[in-house]
């Protein structure tokens, strides 16, 4: 068995670079993977890539520094995949703009 099987993950940033090399690598695994990033090309092509190889997967466009877009990320994903959310996985640097600002909650 895949060290992921029946495990879900939603990888931010993965689009391109390391993020899209994880959602491949998860899926590969056997994880149903969330495609996030705000790249609605790049993100589906990254969700053909991981089917290619007998992943399954779909892609969220998400913007992770606004909220609400997370948090529609999070419901599309449990809508999705119900009930099970197993792994997050931050694919994306932060840029100046989305500097680490502490703790925040997403229901604000």
């Amino acid at each position: 068995m895949n060290e992921f099987q029946d495990k879900v993950a939603i990888v931010t940033g993965a689009t391109s670079g390391i993020g899209r090399a994880a959602a491949i690598a998860y899926a590969r695994e056997g994880a149903k993977v969330v495609v996030a990033g705000r790249r609605a090309t790049e993100g589906e092509e990254t969700v053909r890539l991981l089917q290619a190889q007998g992943g399954e997967g779909i892609f969220v466009k998400t913007d992770v520094s606004k909220a609400v877009q997370v948090k529609e990320l999070v419901e599309r994903t449990l809508q999705k995949f119900e009930p099970d959310l197993h792994i997050t996985v931050r694919g994306a640097l932060p840029t100046r703009a989305a500097r680490p600002r502490g703790p925040r909650r997403l229901d604000r």
